[in-house]
């Protein structure tokens, strides 16, 4: 397909490269449905290859993608190619048809994600090359100022001379005031553009933010569900034949475990943010609940330290993370025989030690989400975490929040 702004050439090859049609209709709703319907027509369609899907084919492309038809992008013919077949619409159509065909072009076309973030990119860039116009022009017009003006401004410099200018109340004979009304344009200009760079960055910030907090609660939810539901399945399979009773007890693990995750995803997809788990003004049930659980589908000896305290909503949450991504470290990586959790609340804030008499680790070596996402939870609130392991020497994990006055 050729592509223009107001019209779109298809043409139709058959699988062995013959000529079976072409038409031309417009770039609106309707036209791309009848281009098409105009393909469709003709069989079952192997590709079609556009010139411009980020361009004057994006309409089509869309509207292709949508009746779930394999579209790919086809560059433009190179001068010598065009100067061999010659130049037209359906000349260029019937190229792009053959290039799809033959697989020379193969490319997908960019979604329209990736389109949004070209257009914000574009807009961002513009902003940068016309504030650093408005600069350049600001010195260029002070170098050839009237000498009052230049020797009260040129000497400032950054933001200093844009705010300077900005204030500006042009007085003076015709060459003082247009000199003086242009550089006050000028340095609103530069405030304007300035202004519209930091939201911009405010808004990328957001957004990473954004991406960072749900990946982490996505970890501390979901992705520790999965990873229960992957060990419980592999022991009851081991199992199946050796202890029944055993094997049952894991499927009824894997089957609440997974209906928790059906619930978390839920949750995840209609607001944003995971349902805690933990209930108004004490954690310490939902500790229990997370341990007794712990303690069910790993067969380890856990002991428990934790006497009932009251805490804000975030530090319990918080608490109950932490507990939750020690816990499946110790599953997943420790080989330990007993678990020990003990939570203390102090004039200073609240403490949560983990210990485990597992295999232990190098610090300096551990890698992965889990221990990252554990800090950064902590840090938000004012805490802090201390790991401390070697080979062989099992590992403690100790959480600390400051208290707030809301408990």
């Amino acid at each position: 397909m050729d592509s223009h702004a107001d019209t779109l050439h298809v043409a139709v090859i058959s699988d062995n490269g013959g000529h079976l049609a072409d038409a031309e209709f417009d770039t609106t709703a309707a036209g791309y449905a009848a281009a098409v319907a105009f393909l469709t027509a003709h069989g079952h369609v192997i590709a079609i290859g556009v010139e411009g899907t980020s361009s004057y084919g994006a309409g089509f492309t869309r509207t292709a993608r949508a009746r779930d038809l394999h579209v790919v992008e086809v560059n433009r013919p190179d001068r010598a190619e065009r100067r061999r077949a010659g130049k037209s619409d359906p000349i260029d159509a019937y190229a792009a048809a053959r290039a799809a065909l033959s697989g020379r072009a193969s490319s997908a076309p960019k979604t329209d994600s990736v389109a949004g973030i070209r257009a914000l990119h574009n807009a961002a860039r513009s902003c940068v090359k016309a504030r650093t116009a408005a600069l350049n022009q600001i010195g260029h017009l002070l170098i050839s100022a009237p000498d009052a003006i230049r020797a009260t401004y040129r000497r400032l410099t950054g933001q200093a001379r844009t705010d300077a200018l900005a204030r500006l109340r042009p007085t003076g004979d015709r060459v003082h005031l247009a000199v003086l009304t242009a550089l006050k344009s000028l340095a609103r200009r530069v405030k304007e553009l300035t202004a519209e760079r930091l939201a911009e960055a405010h808004r990328r910030q957001g957004a990473t933010d954004e991406r960072e907090r749900l990946a982490r609660e996505i970890h501390d939810t979901l992705a520790q569900g999965f990873a229960s539901i992957v060990v419980l399945a592999e022991a009851a399979r081991t199992g199946l034949r050796a202890d029944p009773r055993r094997s049952a007890e894991q499927l009824l693990s894997i089957e609440r475990t997974a209906r928790d995750n059906l619930a978390e995803a839920r949750v995840l997809v209609s607001s944003g943010a995971p349902r805690s788990g933990v209930g108004l003004g004490q954690v310490v049930p939902a500790l229990r609940r997370t341990l007794d659980r712990f303690a069910e589908d790993t067969g380890l000896a856990v002991s428990a330290d934790l006497p009932d305290v009251a805490c804000d909503q975030q530090t319990r949450i918080a608490l109950l993370r932490c507990t939750q991504e020690s816990l499946a470290n110790v599953r997943k990586h420790a080989e330990a025989s007993t678990v020990g959790i003990v939570l203390a609340r102090y004039p200073h804030g609240f403490e949560l030690e983990i210990t485990d008499d597992g295999r232990g680790f190098l610090i300096e070596d551990s890698r992965g989400f889990g221990l990252d996402g554990m800090r950064k939870r902590l840090a938000e609130l004012g805490g802090e975490l201390t790991v401390t392991s070697s080979p062989g020497e099992g590992t403690r994990v100790l959480a600390m929040i400051p208290t707030t006055d809301q408990v």
